[in-house]
């Protein structure tokens, strides 16, 4: 015969029982605290990726802690200037060995009203000269530029900056290479090469690449020739208040306009820019004027007066001669 199980006693049973519901609640207390860090934590999480966002945001339109060595690195520049130098050298050498007729061209462009006016004005100007003349890469033109570089490089508040065309002209069978591209890195390379310049410490204290956008530098590392000329101006603009005069000399335009008009119709607009906003800072107390000059030893159509809102000198096919020679007038 089987007995009748063992009862447990009711108190045991509700000890039990009470034990168990402490347990449960325990167990739903740390599971509900665990849900809610886990909660904060894709919070928290959401927090970082919007900061991270917004950070990322405000460095692509911040600009960089640029120095010339990293901006030249960045944009992969040799800032070894002896190319410029030695166009000026060549220029110079044929512009001396030159004939009568050749020289007297030059001097005919240097004794010209216009040019004086624009050599002695106390504000930024652009001018242009037509030289309606033979097509060479080193012309009259360029002779005169090497004299104006000679003589204004001298000066110690001076800034001069010049491009050949001509003497970089590219071949129509090379499809790769852009004249305008090859400029437009050959002037920034002279002004981030130039010597005795405080970079850190600026007009105002600040650092004198501290205004370059960063986008503009990141479509200048694709080749951007627009980007390339944002940054040329802005940093003509930074460097206006460490100057007295800066001068920008592109020689044989024609070379390039044939092939690239547009651009170089743009780098046009973006000089006259810049010359405005010279003015516009000079009459808020800033010294520092800048002088623009375009010429082509034939003719171009991109600084035609159709085109082109500056000064412009159209030089005659035939010049007289003349034999008093003229290095020291400019």
């Amino acid at each position: 015969m089987y007995g009748r199980p063992k009862e447990v006693p009711k108190n045991e049973r509700r000890e039990k029982l009470e034990k168990d519901i402490k347990k449960l609640r325990a167990e739903n207390i740390a599971l509900k605290e665990e849900k809610e860090a886990i909660a904060q934590s894709l919070c928290d999480a959401n927090d970082e990726i919007r900061n991270l966002k917004v950070m990322l945001v405000k460095q692509a339109h911040t600009p960089q802690a640029h120095t010339p060595d990293s901006l030249a690195e960045t944009l992969q520049l040799d800032l070894d200037t002896s190319e410029s130098t030695s166009d000026i050298l060549s220029s110079h050498g044929i512009g001396i060995a030159g004939s009568l007729a050749f020289q007297s061209r030059s001097q005919w462009a240097a004794n010209h009203e216009y040019f004086k006016a624009w050599m002695l004005s106390d504000d930024s100007q652009a001018l242009c000269i037509q030289g309606h003349g033979d097509m060479e890469k080193i012309s009259p033109l360029s002779y005169l530029i090497s004299l104006l570089h000679q003589r204004q490089s001298k000066l110690k508040k001076n800034l001069v900056l010049t491009f050949f065309c001509g003497i970089h002209a590219v071949s129509p069978f090379d499809k790769e290479t852009s004249g305008p591209l090859v400029l437009a890195k050959s002037i920034l390379t002279q002004l981030l090469a130039l010597p005795d310049i405080d970079w850190d410490h600026g007009q105002g204290g600040s650092s004198v690449l501290s205004d370059l956008q960063q986008k503009d530098i990141s479509k200048s590392q694709q080749d951007s020739f627009r980007a390339y000329l944002r940054v040329i101006g802005a940093l003509l603009k930074a460097l206006g208040g460490l100057h007295q005069a800066i001068f920008v000399l592109i020689d044989g335009y024609e070379y390039y306009d044939r092939r690239w008009e547009s651009k170089m119709t743009h780098l046009i607009d973006i000089m006259t820019e810049t010359v405005e906003s010279f003015n516009k800072s000079r009459e808020g107390g800033q010294v520092c004027t800048l002088k623009v000059l375009f010429t082509a030893a034939t003719y171009s159509r991109s600084l035609a007066p159709e085109n082109v809102s500056m000064v412009t000198i159209n030089m005659p096919k035939d010049i007289e001669t003349d034999r008093d020679g003229f290095q020291s007038l400019c």
